[in-house]
């Protein structure tokens, strides 16, 4: 056994004038470093990705509400211009379609 040759006293001296301890707490600290550096890292891509998503799904979904409005907006325009072709007077217009009469008097 190694304790028969050196007492525990000697084998750690010998083990701190090798450098051994002090190797062992550098790789440790460089390894955290390191774990620290890389756990950063991929928390900033996922992070990254996962807003993109979010403003993909948001950007969507405010692009199709503003379709709607815009489309529902033509749609009465579209109305209301048929009823005038057919002669009939702005205030029903207005009352049935809900298109102000300013932009009923541009149509």
């Amino acid at each position: 056994m190694l304790f028969d040759v050196v007492t525990k006293e000697e084998y750690g001296k010998l083990l701190e004038e090798s450098g051994y301890e002090k190797g062992i707490e550098e790789g440790i600290a460089k390894g955290r470093a390191e774990g620290i550096a890389k756990g950063i890292a991929e928390g900033r891509a996922e992070g990254i990705a996962k807003g993109r998503a979010e403003g993909i799904v948001e950007g969507r979904a405010e692009g199709i509400a503003k379709g709607i409005v815009e489309g529902r907006a033509e749609g009465k325009a579209e109305i209301a211009c048929k009823m005038k072709a057919s002669g009939f007077d702005n205030d029903t217009i207005v009352k049935i379609t809900g298109i102000k009469e300013e932009e009923l008097a541009k149509l």
